[in-house]
């Protein structure tokens, strides 16, 4: 599909204002084409760009269009395994302490500096640098899946949605998901009401992997809207869909911001661990399946037809 190719042709990185700026003006020419209401909702250095009315809508199909610094580790996640989730999580952070502590021993050996709360302030700031970089640093030159995936799915509905289930139907692309999911708590703050009740699906990493994920809230799960998405969004030949409650599965993104929310996510399975993300924040996020788009592009909007009727 044309919007993959193009966003990871023209817009690899969207870290800075600038690469940013960049992406947005062309979906916002994009929607506009389309014949969409497109407008901008700027709240302390997060942009999101809305399309349609989400105040009002039926159902909001959200994705963020920020891409992340280069990590040292990948950020690895495991829906269905939880456990193996915070162990990862744990060992990231053992690493970056011994990185700390290697450095105040250091200091200790080469600078001889006694001082005990030299020693911790020099690991300290070591530390926070460390994170710093992880979370803040050089921009990861390969997206293709975090979340170029995501962008590229919501063009792809929008597209393919007719008319008629146009103004029960919002769009958001969220502004920084990688420095804290600062975007959508943004919204949510701002519109207090919709982020409470709105039917609220978020599309995150879903270009590779051939087992797809849609992890709904409880909310979600006894909305009137719920069981028709259950039956719209099926299996297919060469996909695999799983409709899976949040208390059961781990997944860090913006659908946390809302209550009545689901995620959307592209899994593979690895023996021993199981389902997992395994590529992202690093140089090897280099797939973004079309098929994987197709799929969800075709599925999420019947399904905002069929709610439309």
């Amino acid at each position: 599909m044309r919007y993959i190719s193009e966003i990871i042709e023209k817009f690899p990185i969207r870290k800075k204002d600038e690469q940013k700026t960049a992406f947005l003006d062309y979906a916002v020419a994009e929607a506009e084409k389309m014949g969409y209401a497109v407008r901008m909702e700027a709240v302390k250095k997060n942009r999101n760009l809305i399309i349609g009315d989400p105040d009002t809508a039926r159902v909001i199909y959200t994705a963020h269009y920020d891409t992340p610094a280069r990590m040292f580790f990948p950020n690895f996640i495991t829906p269905r395994n939880i456990l193996i989730y915070i162990l990862y999580n744990i060992l990231i952070v053992s690493c970056v302490f011994a990185v700390a502590f290697l450095a105040g021993w250091l200091a200790k050996a080469v600078l001889h500096i006694e001082s005990s709360m030299m020693l911790f302030w020099i690991g300290w700031a070591v530390y926070m640098a460390v994170l710093f970089l992880m979370l803040l640093g050089p921009a990861n030159k390969h997206n293709a899946n975090d979340n170029t995936s995501g962008v590229a799915t919501l063009l792809s509905i929008m597209e393919k949605l007719p008319e008629s289930a146009r103004k029960h139907t919002a769009f958001i692309f969220f502004d920084n998901e990688e420095a804290g999911m600062k975007g959508s708590g943004k919204f949510a703050s701002a519109h207090k009401q919709t982020a409470k009740t709105a039917f609220t699906v978020n599309f995150d990493c879903v270009g590779d992997g051939k087992d797809i994920f849609v992890i709904a809230k409880k909310a979600m799960r006894r909305h009137k809207y719920y069981p028709l998405l259950q039956e719209t969004v099926v299996s297919s030949d060469a996909l695999a869909v799983s409709h899976l409650p949040s208390f059961s599965c781990v997944y860090p993104s913006d659908q946390a911001n809302f209550k009545c929310g689901a995620a959307v996510c592209a899994c593979k399975k690895l023996p021993v661990i199981g389902h997992c993300i395994n590529r992202i924040h690093t140089k090897r996020d280099t797939v973004c399946d079309e098929g994987n788009v197709a799929f969800l592009a075709e599925k999420f909007s019947a399904f905002a037809e069929h709610i439309s009727e």
